[in-house]
């Protein structure tokens, strides 16, 4: 877990790319990586999320839902594409995952998960034409039909 910066101006706590790493791989790194910020209003009580968004590497979602029974073959491709590239793109490639409302404890977060491409600067044609092509692909397998 990296160190978390934040900041409170006019009683708004801030932060961004707060890391934690997740699943140790011996000496050589970390099976995931999730990045974190937020905008939470102390002002108010309970305090609200204006949101708290985390992001997880897509390679990272796609192995852990691969474990679903009838998953895998849907997001072989995806993985496939994403194996392809090195690990700037393979980490560019995200789901996203926002959550508003209440920091109260109950039920009440809005939750909203949304697919992102964030590729370093010079990188895109072929790359982001192989991974068009195994999102498209693993929403043909999905739905029955190619895309």
């Amino acid at each position: 877990i990296s160190p978390l910066n934040g900041v409170i101006a006019q009683g708004v706590l801030t932060y961004s790319n707060f890391k934690v790493q997740v699943g140790r791989l011996g000496n050589s790194g970390w099976q995931q990586t999730l990045l974190s910020d937020a905008r939470i209003d102390l002002r108010r009580s309970p305090a609200v999320a204006e949101p708290i968004t985390i992001r997880y590497p897509a390679s990272s979602v796609t192995n852990v839902m691969a474990s679903i029974p009838g998953m895998a073959k849907v997001l072989g491709s995806i993985n496939n594409a994403l194996g392809k590239s090195n690990d700037a793109i393979q980490q560019a490639v995200q789901v996203k995952v926002s959550f508003t409302g209440p920091l109260d404890g109950s039920n009440n977060l809005k939750m909203d998960v949304s697919p992102e491409i964030d590729l370093p600067k010079g990188a895109g044609g072929n790359i982001l034409d192989g991974v068009e092509k195994g999102i498209g692909g693993a929403l043909g397998d999905l739905f029955g039909k190619k895309k």
